[in-house]
């Protein structure tokens, strides 16, 4: 499992003054994306690791828990951008990620 190729996380000054909270939900993006790319970058075995499961091969643990953990900072991205849209009321009907 590679990290997403999610672009960062963007708010404008605009953006700031309806919802501060949004500053640093940017910078929590920002370090999630690095941690991500540096977990896959540092464990090359993440992306074998479903396949592997299919034929019993597993990768050591530690290639295992950074898919782990690259999966979630995944999901962890996609609910803060669900937060960015719903503090500036862009899409009230979407609370998948809730």
């Amino acid at each position: 499992m590679a990290p997403d190729d999610t672009p960062a996380l963007a708010v404008t000054p605009n953006d700031m003054a309806v919802a501060s909270e949004l500053a640093v939900l940017v910078a929590l993006d920002a370090v999630l994306a690095a941690a991500a790319y540096q977990l896959f970058v540092a464990n090359p075995d993440v992306g074998i690791d479903a396949f592997a499961r299919c034929y019993g091969s597993l990768p050591d643990p530690t290639a295992r828990k950074a898919s782990f953990l690259i999966m979630h900072i995944s999901e962890l991205r996609t609910a803060l951008r669900s937060y960015r849209n719903l503090a500036l009321h862009e899409d009230p009907d979407d609370h998948s990620s809730f």
